[in-house]
């Protein structure tokens, strides 16, 4: 609910013209129960599933309570290597990654985030190849 609010105090405020500072103290996890209690809520219940699983139990690690603008490509490159090494399909370090750029933008739309997706910076071999 508290997340609810806040969106929803952004987005009024955004439509009334007004600039939404950004906020360089956002952590990985709030922005991630935004997404997952926001837009998530729209998509097939598996879709659901999927994303949610991802979340809650291959980027809280790793990701969880660390600042938006600390996290790095590179930091997005050792935790595909991490999951690659537990025996993670290719499917599921995509599911994940995916799931980080989703809250990206979310938090850049929505959230007042202004920084940079680390996604965008990452080389295409350090991606999931899924086939």
């Amino acid at each position: 609910m508290a997340a609810r609010k806040l969106r929803d105090d952004l987005l009024a405020r955004r439509g009334r013209g007004e600039t939404v500072a950004p906020d360089s103290r956002l952590r990985f996890g709030k922005a991630a129960d935004v997404w997952l209690a926001g837009p998530v809520l729209d998509l097939r219940a598996t879709t659901q599933a999927d994303y949610r699983c991802a979340v809650e139990q291959h980027l809280p690690r790793p990701l969880g309570n660390r600042r938006l603008d600390s996290i790095t490509a590179d930091d997005l490159a050792a935790l595909d290597r991490d999951m690659r090494h537990r025996g993670k399909s290719e499917a599921t370090i995509a599911a994940g990654l995916g799931a980080v750029g989703r809250i990206y933008t979310l938090a850049a739309r929505r959230l007042g985030f202004g920084g940079m997706s680390p996604i965008t910076l990452m080389l295409s071999s350090q991606r999931p190849k899924s086939r």
